[in-house]
């Protein structure tokens, strides 16, 4: 019984010395990370930087023990070095490795580096990768392929792209974005343009170090304004994207402001994994800056800088004016409008950096007339544009009437006279269409300066007169206004109407007053200035002759031009002249009238009394 015991003890304690002489030949389980090079000696981790795709950069191996606590100076031979995607957390992390089996390799290093025994457990190796990637990791295991001795590095990384190339600007119109337009016009007052606010398209290309695209720059860069290049002394404005990029940049943008912009498209979030250890510049993938442009008024807005007014129509030849303004007489402005064009975006904003060229011929302006019997005629005409950030555009006194049918009166009326004025910018040939106002400037009803907006159809008649051949006669004048029944004497003409001795023609003379067939020999004549008083005058005629004797002849008031018939020159029979005032005929059966004119005549004296025969019409 003892000595089978001691068999037995002796089998175990063999059985158990040879366990342990294999454990102590079994090699120990080692871990890996990597950092970079410069991170101080004897450190189990630290931090990988942001790399550029295609450019060579050098990472830190170094062998940990098994529970990453110290590095494994002595460990020696082949690792396998690979590049993971480590962008997909998905995976269950293995706490021992520091790996997870979502992340997948793409690059593998060749060929296998090796720890000799003078390294102390920390190599260095040369890495590239061509391509960009937002997340990378790095993965050791050794011998090459193991699934035991297995270290992922405990930072993460990114690859940005070198750069972005090629970037530009285009546009399919100058509103919309497309590629028919190159967006890069920096001339002045030239070449193609496109709308403050609307919409172009942008593209450019990411490469590597190399040039070539880096397909797997999946990104949204911004485009932001670097500087204002036009015009002189000018603020840039916001330049607002909307871009994607899949190894090519793409999408669109707008930019807020006029002129000539330079740009840059910018992308600090494609390497945000290494936010913590590297900085801004080292992170960004950038282009060149580029000049965009350039970009002119979507539309203007149109204001009103002064209060525009009225003038009534002129008291005879003027320059005083009339309380009332005649139908067919000119009216103008007494305060002519001042109308501020502002360029806008497409937004509706006003825009600093615009430089517009608006002409007189780009504004068109008009007036309009409710509760008026008859067409306003005439055109507001632009006396001059004053350009530089906004456009003055001031216009002249104009002249306007109401049209006048001598044949067909109308009854007396006040009108509501409307000012409209829009703008159509042509001055942009490398615009696809005009630039409009976003509506007309509308002022109503328009004031009248120094006196109401009444307007009075209207006319001067001589009345037919009959006396002693041995005294003188007194013509009738008078100016009439209709009422829409009939004529009334218009007290309002006042004074205006003032005729000098020349605008009175004389004509089918009979008797004493006849130098030879009909025409006047100036025996009686106007020999002074007619002036009306509250409209109405007496105009004094001479008696023919020495003796009494049988005279007539007509007298007729000219007011058409030109002057038609023989006035008198003191004595002498010379060509008569014109007040020019056609507002004031008579109605002849044709639209614009006559000159009014009446009979005068002298008869035999037959007693003490002038008779006068009168005509109402």
């Amino acid at each position: 019984m003892r000595a089978e015991a001691t068999r037995r003890d002796g089998l175990i304690a063999a059985l158990l010395l040879a366990a342990t002489a294999a454990a102590q030949a079994q090699p120990s389980l080692t871990r890996f990370n990597a950092f970079e090079p410069a991170t101080p000696a004897g450190s189990t981790s630290g931090v990988i930087q942001t790399k550029v795709a295609g450019r060579s950069f050098m990472l830190a191996l170094v062998a940990l023990t098994a529970d990453r606590s110290a590095v494994r100076s002595d460990f020696t031979g082949a690792v396998r070095v690979e590049l993971l995607d480590a962008g997909n957390d998905g995976g269950a992390l293995d706490t021992a490795s520091g790996c997870r089996n979502s992340w997948t390799v793409i690059r593998t290093l060749a060929p296998n580096p090796a720890f000799s025994a003078g390294d102390g457990g920390r190599i260095q190796v040369a890495l590239e990768e061509p391509d960009a990637w937002r997340v990378l990791r790095v993965r050791i295991s050794s011998p090459p392929g193991s699934i035991n001795s297995v270290g992922c590095s405990t930072d993460a990384f990114a690859v940005r792209p070198g750069q972005l190339i090629d970037a530009l600007a285009s546009a399919g119109s100058d509103s919309t974005p497309g590629l028919a337009r190159l967006l890069a016009n920096t001339d002045p007052t030239a070449g193609i343009v496109h709308r403050a606010g609307r919409p172009f398209s942008v593209q450019a290309r990411a490469v590597n170090d190399r040039g070539t695209t880096t397909a797997g720059y999946r990104a949204t860069p911004m485009l932001r304004a670097v500087a204002c290049l036009q015009p002189a002394g000018c603020s840039a404005g916001v330049i607002a994207a909307t871009l994607s990029a899949a190894g090519t940049v793409t999408g669109t943008a707008t930019y807020s402001e006029g002129g000539v912009v330079s740009a840059q498209l910018e992308d600090l979030e494609f390497a945000a994994v290494d936010a913590g250890d590297s900085s801004a510049d080292q992170r960004a993938v950038r282009s060149a800056p580029f000049a965009i442009g350039r970009f002119v008024a979507d539309r203007y807005r149109l204001s009103a800088i002064n209060a525009p007014q009225l003038a009534p129509g002129l008291c005879g030849s003027g320059p005083a004016r009339q309380s009332f303004t005649y139908v067919g007489q000119e009216f103008s402005f007494a305060t002519a409008p001042q109308v501020l064009a502002t360029p806008l975006n497409a937004a509706g904003d006003a825009l600093a950096n615009a430089r517009p060229r608006l002409a007189a011929a780009h504004a068109s302006a008009q007036l309009t007339a409710a509760a008026a019997p008859v067409p306003l005629g005439g055109t507001p005409q632009v006396a001059s544009v004053a350009n530089a950030a906004t456009s003055t555009i001031v216009l002249d006194a104009s002249s306007f009437r109401f049209t006048r049918n001598a044949a067909a009166p109308v009854a007396s009326f006040v009108p509501a006279i409307d000012f409209r004025l829009s703008v159509r910018d042509t001055s942009e040939p490398g615009a696809t269409a005009p630039i409009d106002s976003e509506a007309p400037l509308a002022l109503a009803a328009l004031p009248f300066a120094g006196g109401s907006g009444r307007f009075h159809h209207g006319r001067a008649i001589l009345r037919p007169v009959h006396g002693d051949s041995r005294r003188p006669l007194s013509l009738p004048l008078e100016v009439q206004s209709f009422n829409g029944a009939g004529w009334v004497a218009l007290a309002d003409a006042g004074t205006c109407l003032a005729a000098a001795p020349l605008v009175f023609a004389y004509s089918a003379a009979r008797g004493a007053l006849d130098a030879g067939g009909g025409v006047s020999n100036c025996a009686s004549r106007v020999d002074a200035t007619v002036v009306t008083a509250g409209g109405r005058a007496a105009i004094a005629l001479a008696r023919p002759g020495a003796t009494p004797q049988p005279a007539a002849m007509v007298v007729t008031l000219n007011l058409l031009a030109p002057a038609a018939g023989q006035t008198c020159a003191g004595a002498v029979p010379a060509p008569a002249a014109t007040l020019d005032l056609p507002w004031l005929t008579v109605p002849d059966g044709s639209a614009l009238g006559a000159s009014p004119a009446a009979r005068v005549s002298w008869g035999r004296a037959r007693g003490e009394f002038i008779s006068v025969r009168e005509r109402f019409d």
